[in-house]
């Protein structure tokens, strides 16, 4: 699992970006990707997360 920090996430819009900890590159997150789904705690800006990206 990748570790970074929530640079942005709108609940209302449902995405934002994850900055990961080496910085290489933001990646977006999508709220049906979010485990929990909308039952959720909401992301927060600056929070510490843990991830799995999928490409493609």
């Amino acid at each position: 699992m990748a570790r970074g920090k929530i640079k942005w996430y709108s609940a209302a819009l449902g995405y934002g970006f994850i900055v990961p900890d080496d910085e290489a590159t933001k990646v977006l997150v999508h709220h049906n990707d979010i485990a929990g789904g909308k039952e959720s705690k909401p992301l927060e800006n600056g929070a510490q997360v843990t991830y799995a990206a999928a490409w493609g």
